[in-house]
């Protein structure tokens, strides 16, 4: 049986301030599909941009935050983003209410899976597993997904190329 403090949600307060510049470069890659992001997600990048709101779900994914009218410098949203990030994310979508923070499980997993396919072929399914904490069947899966998917979109391609048989 899990003791009460291993099932508890864990502090609101920020365990990596933003200024650790490398966190952000993983959180937030360049392939990030932010059509896949929660509509909530979406705004936040367009008010404050995608490596604040991708240290917020990284902090705060599936938990509650609270999100002040106004923001001070001792905070938590300060001490995560920085002072004037969080002022410009509390001007935006401040409730002086609690707000539920999506994890942005799809476009993680997209992004994941994007990475597993770049790196298919040069590394094996066993060294792709390991890395990213999956099993050889779930490397497998991914790699077929794709592949199907690109399949499918070379022959609507191919069909949207081709004139209809019986068209004047």
């Amino acid at each position: 049986m899990l003791s009460p403090q291993a099932s508890s949600p864990p502090p609101l307060t920020p365990s990596q301030p933003v200024a650790e510049a490398g966190a952000c470069a993983e959180l937030a890659p360049p392939d990030l599909p932010t059509h896949l992001l929660p509509k909530l997600l979406q705004a936040w990048v367009a008010a404050i941009g995608i490596h604040p709101t991708m240290l917020l779900v990284q902090e705060y994914g599936g938990f509650r935050l609270y999100m002040p009218k106004k923001v001070a410098a001792e905070h938590p949203l300060a001490k995560l983003l920085g002072l004037a990030t969080a002022k410009a994310l509390v001007k935006a979508h401040g409730q002086d209410s609690h707000v539920l923070v999506p994890k942005a499980k799809a476009a993680l997993l997209a992004v994941r899976d994007a990475k597993i396919m770049r790196e298919y072929g040069p590394k094996t399914a066993v060294q792709l597993a390991r890395e990213h904490g999956l099993s050889e069947p779930a490397i497998w899966r991914v790699v077929e997904r794709h592949t199907k998917a690109q399949a499918a979109a070379k022959s609507q391609a191919a069909a949207a190329r081709q004139p209809a048989l019986f068209e004047l």
